[in-house]
């Protein structure tokens, strides 16, 4: 007997069908088993309708599939669910947790977000309409905003990679995450709290976030970069000491950011900027990437 995601693969059209369940089925069908952890790969031109997804790891992704009424409960999907030009009605998500979730050309109409948490966002021309984030985690999110032919028509008119409309956020966060191209129209945002994300080219028809919220990236990137040299070196090393004084002074605006290169190169050896250079290179590509 073939897995869930072994007959998904060969199938196309209906899922229902597919899995030998009658249509309409009376009852929700439950996709989980072991499969969605060990196979990769892609699962294509499906109508998956009145699914539920739960308790296991995803690979798989959705590509070119038309979801409705599903729902996606605690699962870790690293890549997995929707990838490409996927359609998502009134699906419900809880409890998800996204590490590096690619969506190009996505839409999502009247679906529920509810303590998901996601991290390195990259959302390229998606949409999310109706949607409600209740409780939603998010660090690090960059939308891709690309010409492209497949595109939807309200994205190229925003100059946007990502829209949010007449959505609903609630007791959300989101923490270095960049939000140039990003475009929200109509929404609710309800107790959101932002860490050190950036907004230079976000457009939004009321804004949502304070001045105290654009904190440009880099600020974020500082501070954990002391925090790693200190982890490395000591508090009392004379470069470190250097930092930290840097770092005050940045914030409070005494210092620019054309002085960081030199300072990191002061009273460090060669030995030690070689020792730094792989968990900056992490460091950076966490918070910038």
């Amino acid at each position: 007997m073939m897995s869930v995601v072994a007959t998904l693969r060969k199938a196309t059209g209906s899922a229902t069908r597919a899995l030998g369940y009658p249509e309409p089925c009376p009852h929700p069908i439950d996709l989980s088993d072991g499969s969605w952890a060990k196979e990769s790969g892609y699962l294509k031109d499906l109508r998956i309708e009145n699914a539920t997804l739960h308790d296991c790891k995803v690979l798989p992704e959705f590509v070119d599939c038309q979801l409705e009424s599903c729902r996606f409960e605690r699962l870790n999907a690293t890549n997995g669910l929707g990838y490409a030009d996927n359609t998502w009605k009134q699906c419900a998500f809880i409890e998800v947790r996204y590490n590096y979730p690619k969506m190009l050309r996505n839409r999502f109409i009247d679906c529920d977000f509810t303590d998901v948490e996601i991290r390195r966002m990259g959302p390229c021309n998606s949409v999310f309409t109706r949607c409600r984030f209740q409780g939603l985690k998010v660090e690090g999110l960059r939308a891709s905003r690309k010409r492209d032919p497949k595109g939807f028509p309200e994205l190229f008119q925003l100059n946007a990679g990502a829209l949010f409309e007449d959505c609903v956020f609630e007791d959300c966060t989101f923490r270095k995450c960049n939000f140039d191209d990003v475009a929200f129209r109509r929404c609710t945002f309800k107790n959101v709290h932002v860490e050190y994300c950036r907004f230079v080219y976000a457009t939004a028809d009321e804004r949502w976030w304070t001045p105290e919220d654009e904190s440009e990236p880099f600020k974020g990137f500082l501070k954990e970069a002391v925090l790693t040299l200190i982890d490395l070196f000591g508090k009392d090393h004379p470069g470190v000491q250097k930092m930290i004084q840097y770092e005050i002074d940045y914030l409070s605006n005494r210092s620019s950011k054309e002085d960081y290169d030199t300072i990191m190169h002061e009273d460090f050896t060669a030995e030690e900027v070689f020792r730094r250079s792989k968990p900056f290179d992490r460091l950076f590509e966490r918070v910038f990437c």
